[in-house]
């Protein structure tokens, strides 16, 4: 946080002295490294962030989209597992047994026949799979075993710590017969897609889910940078919290590796931290160098090549502009 030695990477002006030419291939592969190295820095390094306000613009929706095909990659793959062990328990088979039911105008399980109570459902290899529960009984231990249980209001899908409460209401409609046969249908459809096309839909759920923090976290940083008379664009909190994500991205990581719980606060309160810390660091740098000082450290008054006297001194304002507002 401390180390002031970011480069701008701009030229100088031309006729000026010029420093030895790096051979393409050697500069191309600087390039990439910096690119892998992106999400590290943007973990650990305040300072890149500097970066990201100065010398990386347009390049958030591009990092977003690289980080929910990471996020994409282990998703898939504990997508499939679960497919497949449904797949094994011949749940769509399962579901065809179930007696004639119908929700309620509150979404409560009903079976058609009132004398139908409890049953417990077994594949071909005589493993307890659905339990049918329309009048909430208390389970026995062997029916407690089964992967689904259809209670009441509400199914559980899952065993142990990862068992999960999904509301009829969220899933069928509320006062209609429950159709087996398009459900089955539907589990059939989904327990037979390949392994590229649930990776394609993990991305665009991820993509969605982090463009969408960006956007939020970008609007909240943006006036919680006021409060530290730090003035940004939109634009720009919104890609360095792009950036942020980085660390959102990891917490995901953990939470599908170990199925721990999480809020979506959380999600958004990261790269608000990660703002944070920015704007004392900022502030701090402002303080010690002033403006003009700080504008030639990160090379905010170079000329480029082939950019006029009077180019510069608009772009020169423009970041002094915003830095000061």
């Amino acid at each position: 946080m401390n180390n002031f030695s970011f480069q701008s990477g701009q030229s100088g002006r031309p006729g000026g002295p010029q420093s030895p030419q790096t051979p393409p291939r050697a500069s191309a592969g600087r390039r990439w490294l910096e690119r892998v190295c992106e999400p590290l820095r943007a973990l650990y390094s305040i300072q890149f962030y500097f970066g990201v306000l100065f010398k990386m613009r347009g390049s958030g929706l591009r990092y977003l989209g690289v980080l929910a095909l990471l996020l994409a990659l282990p998703a898939a793959y504990q997508v499939s597992r679960v497919l497949e062990l449904c797949r094994s328990l011949e749940l769509p088979a399962q579901v065809m047994r179930l007696p004639p039911s119908h929700f309620d105008s509150t979404g409560r399980l009903w079976p058609d026949d009132p004398e139908t109570g409890l049953m417990l459902l077994r594949n071909s290899h005589n493993q307890p799979v659905l339990a049918y529960n329309p009048g909430g009984e208390q389970l026995d231990e062997e029916a407690g075993t089964a992967f689904i249980e259809m209670a009441p209001r509400e199914m559980y899908v899952g065993s142990g710590s990862t068992r999960q409460s999904l509301p009829y209401v969220a899933l069928f409609p509320a006062g209609e017969s429950f159709e087996r046969a398009r459900l089955a249908a539907a589990l059939e459809m989904i327990f037979t897609a390949s392994p590229l096309l649930l990776f394609a839909i993990m991305a665009v759920w991820f993509a969605v889910v982090l463009i969408f923090n960006a956007l939020l976290c970008g609007l909240l940083s943006r006036l919680l940078l006021q409060l530290f008379q730090v003035q940004l664009a939109l634009s720009s909190a919104i890609r360095m919290c792009a950036y942020a994500n980085t660390a959102v991205v990891l917490v995901l990581l953990v939470q599908l590796c170990l199925k721990v719980p999480l809020n979506y606060g959380t999600l958004v309160l990261i790269p608000l931290l990660y703002m944070l810390i920015f704007a004392l660091e900022m502030r701090r740098q402002l303080r010690n160098m002033g403006i003009e000082g700080f504008t030639r450290f990160y090379g905010l008054q170079t000329v480029s090549d082939g950019e006029s006297d009077e180019a510069a001194r608009r772009r020169h304002e423009a970041y002094v502009d915003e830095l000061t507002g």
